[in-house]
Formats: C-alpha cells, sequence, structure tokens
C-alpha cells in the first residue's frame, strides 16, 4: 500500500478544499472482521455501519460509560480481534475518550506492563481475556508499585472466564488499590460485532454455584452452597434477546436447563462473507452450550468440544482449570479434548525437567475436579500449544495435531539402571 509521510499529508491538508464529509448508509459495509480461530478457520463476518453503532450505543449504556468520560481507556489487545477493535479502539474514537495503547508484541514480552500502565496512565477502563488474569495474578507479587485506584470497569471477556481464576486475580488485586467491583463479566462474538451480554456495571464478579454432577449427566444447573462456581455473564444487552434451545430438538428450553446459545439483536451479523444475509429476526446459533439463571447468561462451553464420558457431559474448560492450578503449569497453559472411546487427553505446558512430577499431579488434580482419569497427559515445552493471533488456545488444532503425532510431549525420563553410559 502506498505510503504517506505526514509532513507531507500535513502540507496537502493545509492546501485542500473544503470536501463535504461521506456519510455511509446503515447497510454499507464497514469492516470485515474474522473470527479467531480458536474452533476452525478464521471466516470473514461483514459487520455493517449498522451493526457498529448498535453494539456501541449498548456497549456505552452498560458500562455507564458518562461516568467515565473523558477517559483514559488503556489496551494492548490486538486490533484484529473484536474486544480489542470494537471495545478498545472504536468505542474511544466515537466518544472522544482518550486512550493508551500498546502493542499485543509488546504484553507477550512484559506482562507486567499491563496492569503498571493502568496505574501510570490512570487508567479507568481496560480489560482482556481470562489468561492475561491468571499472568497478572503471579506478576502482581513481584511489583508493589502497582496501583489500580483509577480503574472503574475492568473487562473480562474474549474466552471462557474461569471462576478460580479471575477470583485469585481480585485477592491479588485489591491490596493495590483495585475495588473488586470494577469488574464486569461480559459474553460476545465476533459473527454480532462483539458484545451481547455483559454484567451491569458495579456488580463485579457474580458467580453461580451448581451442582456438577447435576450439571454434567442431567444437564440441569441446581443451585449448590459450595458447589462448582460458575461466571455470570449478565443479561442480555438493551435491543438483544439470549435464548437456550434443547439440542436434540432445537425446542426453547426454561431457565436453569443447558443447551445451546442461540441470540439475536441489531449488531447480530448471522452470516460469513459470500453468503446471503438471513431473515430479519433470525436466531443465531453461537456452538456454545449454556444456560439462563434469573436471567443471566451463564455459559459452559463450546458444544463441539464437550467430552461424553461415564454417561456424563464433562466440561473442558473444568478440566483445564483443574489443571492449571498444580504448579509449574503455566497460566492458561493447559487443553483438554477427547477422543473415541470416551477417553479424555489433557495437554499442559511446564519449563524445566519436572514432565513425570507435572504429569503425576494433573492426573490427581483432574480425577479430583471431575472424577475422570485422563488416558493421556502431554507435558509440553513452554509456547507449544497453538494459539490464535490474539492469544487464545486452538483446542481443535490441539487434538488435531495430537491424532497426526505432532505435538510431541516432553521425553520421559530414563530409568537410572537404563541411562546410557
Amino acid at each position: 500500500a502506498p505510503v504517506i509521510g505526514l509532513a507531507t499529508l500535513t502540507a496537502r491538508a493545509a492546501h485542500a478544499g473544503f470536501r463535504r464529509p461521506r456519510r455511509p448508509a446503515p447497510a454499507d459495509l464497514a469492516v470485515l472482521q474474522y473470527t479467531s480461530g480458536s474452533t476452525r478457520s478464521p471466516r470473514g463476518v461483514p459487520v455493517t455501519h449498522g451493526h457498529l453503532a448498535a453494539n456501541l450505543t449498548a456497549i456505552r449504556e452498560v458500562i455507564r460509560h458518562d461516568e467515565l468520560h473523558p477517559g483514559p481507556l488503556l489496551s494492548w489487545l490486538p486490533l484484529y480481534h473484536d474486544l480489542g477493535l470494537v471495545c478498545f479502539l472504536a468505542l474511544p474514537m466515537s466518544c472522544g475518550c482518550s486512550l493508551a495503547l500498546a502493542s499485543p508484541d509488546t504484553f507477550a514480552r512484559r506482562p507486567s506492563m499491563w496492569l503498571a500502565a493502568a496505574g501510570r496512565h490512570g487508567a479507568v477502563m481496560t480489560g482482556a481475556p481470562n489468561f492475561a488474569y491468571a499472568l497478572a495474578t503471579r506478576l502482581l507479587r513481584a511489583d508493589p508499585s502497582v496501583r489500580l485506584d483509577s480503574v472503574r470497569r475492568l473487562v473480562s471477556g474474549g474466552e471462557p472466564i474461569d471462576a478460580a481464576v479471575m477470583a485469585a486475580f481480585l485477592a491479588a488485586a485489591v491490596p493495590y488499590g483495585l475495588d473488586p467491583r470494577a469488574v464486569m463479566a461480559g459474553y460476545g462474538l465476533a459473527e454480532a460485532t462483539l458484545a451481547v451480554a455483559v454484567a451491569p456495571a458495579g456488580t463485579g464478579l457474580r458467580l453461580d454455584h451448581v451442582d456438577p454432577r447435576e450439571l454434567e449427566v442431567n444437564g440441569r444447573a441446581v443451585p449448590t452452597p459450595g458447589g462448582r462456581p460458575l461466571a455470570r455473564q449478565g443479561p442480555p444487552l438493551r435491543g438483544f434477546a439470549v435464548r437456550i434451545t434443547d439440542r436434540a430438538s432445537g425446542a426453547d428450553l426454561g431457565e436453569r436447563l443447558v443447551g445451546r446459545v442461540e441470540v439475536r439483536g441489531p449488531s447480530v451479523v448471522g452470516h460469513y462473507w459470500g453468503e446471503p444475509p438471513p431473515a430479519p429476526g433470525s436466531w443465531l446459533d453461537t456452538g456454545d452450550l449454556g444456560y439462563l439463571a434469573e436471567g443471566d447468561l451463564v455459559v459452559c462451553g463450546r458444544a463441539k468440544d464437550v467430552v461424553f464420558a461415564a454417561g456424563r457431559n464433562v466440561f473442558p474448560q473444568d478440566v483445564e482449570a483443574a489443571a492449571t492450578e498444580v504448579p509449574g503449569v503455566r497460566p492458561g497453559g493447559a487443553v483438554a479434548f477427547g477422543l473415541p472411546g470416551e477417553r479424555l487427553v489433557v495437554a499442559v505446558e511446564c519449563g524445566g525437567d519436572r514432565a513425570a512430577e507435572v504429569r503425576a499431579a494433573v492426573v490427581d488434580a483432574v480425577v479430583a475436579e471431575v472424577g475422570l482419569t485422563p488416558a493421556a497427559v502431554l507435558v509440553l515445552p513452554p509456547g507449544h500449544l497453538p494459539r490464535t493471533s490474539s492469544g487464545k488456545l486452538r483446542r481443535a488444532e490441539v487434538r488435531h495435531r495430537h491424532l497426526l503425532g505432532t505435538l510431541v510431549p516432553a521425553p520421559r525420563p530414563v530409568p537410572e539402571e537404563r541411562q546410557p553410559t
């Protein structure tokens, strides 16, 4: 593409005549936004100006934007990903809020810069996917100079929200001045421009504790004190609707019954580039499983990723959360998937030469959490699990590479008596 230097551009602008701004129609294409590729090859979503404007309006309302204006907002999220592009670039552009923007590479090289920058810039709003909060929890303790007093909205979205990870982050961040009510859990997808359901501002992380056996065996989210904690991701945004349908019949399910999450609303695109648009008012099947709890959406996981074993639906996120609690496993460095014959496989990233120790500990942690013994635990070097351009783990790709034999685990230690001389 041609490049024009800033000095040349300003010189031309000084002598340019007045031109009336072009005002696009709501149906005109604004952005061809590609899906993340965490579950399949990326596909282009044709977001129109109408879709984008509707989603920005809904986001501004739910975050109570007037309380935050004029910012600043802070982000390191990729601008080719819906959360970074819409919430942390298009939103401040649409209202004139100031924005402190770092590159994803900067965060990847030095994750500690994120929260340090929030204090340095006095950011009122920032956010990230779940894995970044896992990293931040460990890094916070190493930098006593961080200040989070200014942060009033802290978005967690872009990938499944692990209640335990967020609870650990809050425990670490509150001593640094973070108001726990700042956390906002949200659910969205590129096919809906971005946000669909978001927890109300000022309510903090809200959890739904349910009976794990009822959830896995009968698909019922039965409230149980001390049960499995799942993040409530709030009610649908104004003008949007969410329903849960039966996986077999497609019938609309009542509250606290697990089924397919379907959405519709003014920013739901509902088709990919090159495909005809759906009829107005059509429901979009998100491919996610979840349930409604007193109007809040609770997401359990991707339908295609659920492992059916011993008469139960085992959600890989529960297995992965247990695995990442094992000392030595990198934060956000665990993937669980199923194989034919009701076999569960867990792959984790671990540095050093502790493969055997970590492998045994992961088995114990998974059995304790979900009552299922993995058929295999693969211990891999750091950075060996494939990720999308936005940092999300590609569970389907991990499974594919394992079946091809290209996901090579760390070697098991050779018994002393068999070591070569």
